[in-house]
């Protein structure tokens, strides 16, 4: 796979905890399609992200560098997971419907915007952005 530390999961849960108790907002990115992916194991990273409690979560589908070391690794073979790309893809937009369809998880949110205001025209202003990624519109696959 890609070289994570066994402890990264438990240490992760650890700090957006201790962020989280001091008023942050706490925001994690996630990729589907490395090495190694299933369906069971995305599953999986779709069920540890909601349990994270983080504030945001961002969810993004794999896209090799020419030259990076999963191009140099995997290139000799047709895929680099066991799914195609637009079944990432489209647990990618599942992953942040469940998180973002969360009602905590939409009250911590609105909590941040009451307390910042300059927020709400941040979001609006890219509305149509953050309702493609959450499954509302079509979004383009290239």
């Amino acid at each position: 796979n890609i070289k994570r530390d066994p402890s990264e999961p438990k240490q992760l849960k650890k700090t957006i905890k201790i962020a989280n108790k001091l008023g942050f907002i706490t925001a994690v990115g996630y990729i589907f399609g490395l090495p190694g992916d299933t369906r069971e194991t995305i599953q999986t990273t779709i069920d540890f992200s909601i349990s994270c409690n983080s504030t945001l979560a961002n969810y993004y589908y794999l896209s090799v560098l020419r030259g990076s070391e999963i191009d140099l690794t995997y290139k000799k073979y047709k895929e680099i997971c066991k799914l195609d790309s637009k079944e990432v893809e489209a647990l990618t937009v599942y992953a942040s419907r469940k998180f973002y369809r969360n009602t905590k998880k939409v009250l911590k949110i609105s909590y941040f915007i009451l307390k910042n205001p300059g927020w709400l025209i941040k979001i609006l202003s890219s509305l149509p952005s953050l309702l493609a990624r959450i499954g509302f519109t079509k979004t383009r696959v290239d």
